[in-house]
């Protein structure tokens, strides 16, 4: 741990990221307790929480709200406005020296304004995790039965005197014999409700509410062990869950439903934030295609989330565009995105999807299996190759129009669906990408571009030699550009001569399907894929 004894050297040292603050009042205790007991108790525990924690602990804030005991001398209360101000301003300093987790410490019951002023700044979803604990909380409520405390007793009583004898008897008085007075004719007795209309003067013209003469060292001490034994596993436990899910609302909130046009700007910005390759394009091509199959997790009226499922030829839907606002992550918008995509296709026979490494993590628990692995080649700059061949130009042609029936056909062998719609469209926007070879119509190659890469694929082809004709012809177009390629772990030969283009493998894909491979195709003939989003 570190406090305010050590330098700031200290404090710039220190790692973790977990800080105290202990929080108690200047108020009367009657005659035999200091005015200063609340923070000298709370600064006290407060020490020892952050020895267990090995947290940074911050020097105790005095001042508080003890508007109940006006009329004490000595008795010193910020109003609750100010104290909640004091309270923002000093976790603002412990947010800007980039802490985590601040813990504050109360000390004083009295001290109600930190509830509204912490649950407030909690619902802001700041960096900076406030928890509050109130240090009578967690003592084991047999210790008073055991110890004969009165439960009517708030304030000077066996309780608080019981601890000062603990931790600092040499500030204790002699203790009072009389007890809180008590009118047993009263038909409703004051109580600690009513410090809000009576100060703590109508309980007992001393200052007291409680019974002194009950305390002891011995019951202090055994208050402080049962605290600490409570306390710290409770505060390990909100810390994990902190950790885990740091939103104040949790997955409260969200909800999924269908796309609308408007959201299309929203899924882009999601498409951005996880630098990803689509376009514009692509999102409008899944809205036009399939409006039906396009959903959105929203939260207060903000898209955080977005799936979709291409369906082809009503055999197969293939998940794709799972993006979740990286401020929501972790908190199971994924898979309600996908349990609501899973619950609207099961009617479809097939479905299929090609899983990142973080991704695949959620959909092995969905009961997806794996098919084959596909590894994502990247170029930044498409580099001419002294081991590749000449340019097989009068081996390879421009597609035409009336081309795409017969490589609908050959992409229907690969994959064993039909695309007709999605080959259509990346050949309308991209023909200068698209390249089939004169000697074997059912080898081609199509592409289309991307937000960071031009994307190549499908490819399509027989035999390698075809695959690397077509793909070269394509690369000879894009010399200086950047480029990417999905390319199935199989197709070792296409991965060997991509290398020699300059392309790295950036990350492996997993082709994933649910329950059974119902349509696996030729994956043989399948070079590279159009594209994870598609399949």
């Amino acid at each position: 741990m570190i406090d305010s004894n050590a330098t700031t050297i200290d404090w710039q040292r220190f790692t973790h990221d977990v800080a105290i603050l202990p929080i108690g009042s200047i108020e009367q205790h009657s005659a035999h307790l200091p005015i200063a007991t609340d923070w000298i108790q709370a600064d006290f525990l407060a020490r020892k929480i952050a020895e267990k924690l090995d947290a940074a602990l911050l020097a105790p804030l005095p001042y508080a709200n003890c508007l109940e005991h006006s009329g004490f001398r000595g008795s010193f209360s910020l109003r609750p406005e100010t104290l909640m101000q004091v309270v923002r301003d000093l976790a603002e300093e412990v947010e800007r020296q980039n802490f985590k987790i601040l813990i504050v410490v109360n000390g004083h019951g009295g001290n109600f304004s930190l509830v509204p002023a912490l649950r407030d700044w909690n619902r802001l979803n700041r960096p900076l995790k406030i928890l509050l604990v109130h240090i009578g909380d967690f003592c084991d409520p047999k210790l008073m039965e055991e110890a004969r405390l009165p439960r009517s007793e708030f304030h000077a009583g066996a309780w608080e005197t019981s601890l000062m004898l603990a931790v600092r008897p040499d500030l204790v008085r002699s203790i009072p014999g009389e007890a809180m007075p008590v009118n047993p004719e009263e038909s409703f007795p004051l109580q600690r409700q009513d410090l809000t209309t009576f100060g703590v003067g109508h309980f007992n013209p001393t200052g007291a509410a409680g019974f002194p003469a009950k305390a002891s060292a011995k019951i202090g001490q055994a208050i402080i062990d049962s605290t600490l034994i409570n306390i710290i596993p409770w505060l390990n436990d909100r810390i994990e869950r902190l950790r885990k899910n740091p939103r104040y609302s949790a997955s409260g909130g969200i909800l999924v439903r269908p796309a609308v046009i408007s959201d299309l700007p929203a899924s882009f910005r999601l498409k951005n934030l996880s630098g990803w390759n689509q376009t514009e394009a692509d999102l409008a091509f899944f809205f036009e295609q399939f409006p039906t199959t396009y959903w959105v997790a929203v939260h207060n009226g903000k898209v955080i989330g977005t799936t979709t499922a291409a369906i082809y030829d009503q055999k197969m839907a293939w998940i794709g565009m799972v993006l979740v606002d990286p401020e929501f992550r972790r908190q199971g918008v994924g898979r309600l995105l996908m349990t609501t995509a899973l619950e609207a296709l099961q009617g479809v026979s097939c479905i299929k999807l090609d899983a990142t490494p973080d991704g695949k993590k959620m959909y092995d628990l969905l009961g997806f299996k794996d098919e084959y692995l596909l590894r994502r080649m990247v170029a930044l700059a498409i580099t001419p190759s002294s081991m590749a061949s000449p340019s097989p130009s009068s081996k390879i042609r421009p597609i035409q129009a009336s081309d795409l029936p017969a490589l609908i056909n050959a992409d229907q062998r690969a994959l064993g669906i039909n695309r007709a719609a999605l080959l259509t469209s990346l050949f309308q926007r991209a023909p200068h990408l698209a390249w089939m070879s004169t000697t074997t119509p059912t080898a081609f190659c199509l592409g289309r571009a991307g937000s960071n890469f031009t994307q190549i694929g499908p490819v399509v082809a027989p035999t390698h030699t075809l695959a690397q004709d077509l793909i070269q012809t394509v690369l000879t177009t894009l010399t200086g550009q950047p480029a990417v390629l999905d390319v199935p772990d199989a197709q070792q030969t296409t991965l060997a001569f991509l290398k020699t283009y300059g392309f790295v493998s950036q990350r492996a894909l997993m082709r994933m399907y649910l329950q059974k491979n119902c349509l696996s195709g030729q994956p043989e003939l399948l070079h590279a894929i159009a594209g994870p989003e598609f399949g």
